[in-house]
């Protein structure tokens, strides 16, 4: 239509150059009908007028940018403001904007100044964690081209994240003692705060050598066994649980349970022997055995009348009264008897004279014989 219109007035300016000229140049000029025609002089030629026309198509038009002041699209807190501005090309002016803005939520925030390329949003006093605002704008021009292009931005709420806390851990039973070896306790805990996703670790801390065993590292919830074999010391064990969020915060807090395990060696009941009822019996208690065997504690009863074994004339008697046995036969009160006197021995010569006396007498007998 545009182009129309421009080739129109370019046909007119050339049809009245034209008609100018071709009338400068002719021998004659009309009059009135009722004028007399006079002869002009021939006027002097005049050189021809050469007109050039530059035809350029408008740029479409496009809305730009949209720049926001402060930057930040999060938003924190009721009636923080934002300051808009677009920014467009192209088109035919004069251009005209306007505003709108969607909410993810039921409270939108207020838009003003809206009759312009700048407005001003002022969030909601009612706020909604996640909640979003999308602000657009659309130019428009004198053609009634209009555009959004790049003009529109989002704008979130997000609650302020309470602080990361480990707030309890549940032990089930929920005795402290071990008792004996291979024991297990179920363990729990709960956290609030922080940013989500929140996860938890776990340790076990001992002053002994065995630690005992947990079924996972991380999770909420975990089982704990005492060492198989018990030590022979006493042991302690501290396990902790450490709660952490997606923005690395950790944290503790009252996660944390002691289990205690406390040795008693093996006693030895002091005991003694001594004799009841003429027996010798073992009895509780520290003491010094008075007997080994029940013979021990059976004793020969006293006689009422006590006597004694002495010598009375080479005889061994018995007599009234204590004493100490001084015999036990006869035998023993008898004195050794003195042994017959050995006769006194002659020469050698004499003995030998003898001796053949005496064989000589034996022979003689026999002979008589």
């Amino acid at each position: 239509m545009i182009l129309g219109i421009l080739m129109a007035v370019f046909a007119l300016v050339l049809g009245t150059v034209a008609i100018l000229t071709a009338w400068r140049m002719s021998p004659f000029k009309p009059v009135a009908p009722t004028v007399p025609q006079v002869t002009p002089r021939a006027a002097v030629p005049t050189p021809a007028c050469n007109l050039s026309f530059t035809l350029t198509a408008p740029q479409a038009l496009k809305c730009g940018t949209l720049k926001l002041v402060p930057g930040s699209t999060s938003v924190s807190s009721p009636g923080e403001t934002r300051i808009l501005t677009a920014t467009a090309s192209g088109g035919t002016a004069p251009l005209t904007y306007s505003w709108t803005q969607t909410s993810s939520g039921n409270n939108k925030g207020t838009l003003s100044g809206t009759g312009g390329g700048t407005v001003t949003w002022t969030a909601p006093q009612t706020l909604t964690d996640g909640q979003t605002w999308t602000i657009s704008a659309k130019v428009t021009d004198a053609k009634a081209n209009s555009d959004t292009g790049n003009c529109n931005i989002t704008l979130t709420y997000h609650a302020a994240p309470q602080t990361l806390k480990c707030v309890s851990l549940t032990m089930s039973p929920s005795q402290g003692t071990i008792t004996s070896g291979g024991e297990t306790r179920s363990l729990s805990v709960t956290s609030s705060g922080g940013i989500p996703p929140v996860g938890f670790s776990w340790n076990t801390a001992t002053n002994g050598t065995n630690s005992g065993q947990l079924s996972a590292e991380t999770g909420t919830s975990v089982t704990w066994t005492a060492p198989a074999v018990l030590p022979s010391v006493s042991q302690n064990w501290t396990i902790t649980a450490t709660a952490s969020d997606s923005a690395g915060a950790t944290n503790v807090g009252s996660c944390t349970t002691n289990l205690s395990y406390t040795y008693t060696p093996a006693t030895v009941s002091a005991t003694h022997k001594t004799c009841q009822n003429n027996s010798c019996v073992t009895v509780a208690g520290a003491g010094t055995n008075s007997c080994n065997t029940d013979t021990d504690c059976q004793t020969t009863p006293q006689s009422s009348n006590p006597t004694h074994k002495e010598c009375q004339n080479n005889a061994c008697v018995l007599v009234a009264g204590a004493g100490t046995d001084t015999c036990t036969s006869d035998v023993s009160c008898r004195s050794a008897a003195t042994p017959p006197a050995i006769p006194q021995t002659g020469t050698g010569m004499e003995s030998l004279g003898i001796a053949a006396g005496g064989v000589l007498a034996l022979l003689l007998g026999l002979l008589a014989l």
